[in-house]
């Protein structure tokens, strides 16, 4: 007989998925910020993301517009992994700066759909980098609203 572990579906421990699955829950790796309900110009922005840039590499989304969840990370900065970002996507989650969610080009919003979409992270110099995906979704993006 003997005290063998709890099995949870898939052959881990219930133990530690209940242990990992409290950790996700509570531990963000954006501090401090506040989850936001996103305005409809955001599923517009989404739509023109996929159209114009995701779809070319996807066959379809790695997420869905209604399963990403939005922060508003106060102040100008965005600190995670040891940087500052003015976005930052992981998984499911977008955090934005203020600066972010004030700019009416939606660009960084943008950018940051697109890491969700097609599960693609990109070099720190990205911005330098022309004929990229997310160099050219960028510039599409400036492009719709006459630039900068």
């Amino acid at each position: 007989m003997g005290d063998a572990p709890v099995q949870a579906p898939g052959g881990d421990s219930l133990m530690r998925v209940l242990v990992l699955a409290f950790l996700f829950a509570c531990v963000s790796p954006v501090e401090p910020s506040r989850r936001i309900v996103p305005p409809p110009a955001w599923k517009q922005a989404a739509d023109w993301v996929w159209e114009h840039c995701a779809s070319k590499v996807r066959e379809r989304p790695i997420v869905s517009f209604n399963r990403i969840q939005f922060y508003a990370v106060d102040g100008e900065v965005v600190k995670a992994r040891g940087e500052r970002w003015v976005g930052y996507w992981i998984e499911d989650r977008i955090y934005l700066t203020l600066p972010a969610l004030a700019d009416p080009k939606l660009l960084v919003v943008k950018h940051e759909l697109l890491h969700a979409m097609t599960g693609m992270a990109h070099s720190a110099d990205w911005y330098q980098r022309p004929g990229t995906l997310f160099w050219d979704c960028w510039v599409k993006a400036e492009g719709e609203h006459g630039g900068t």
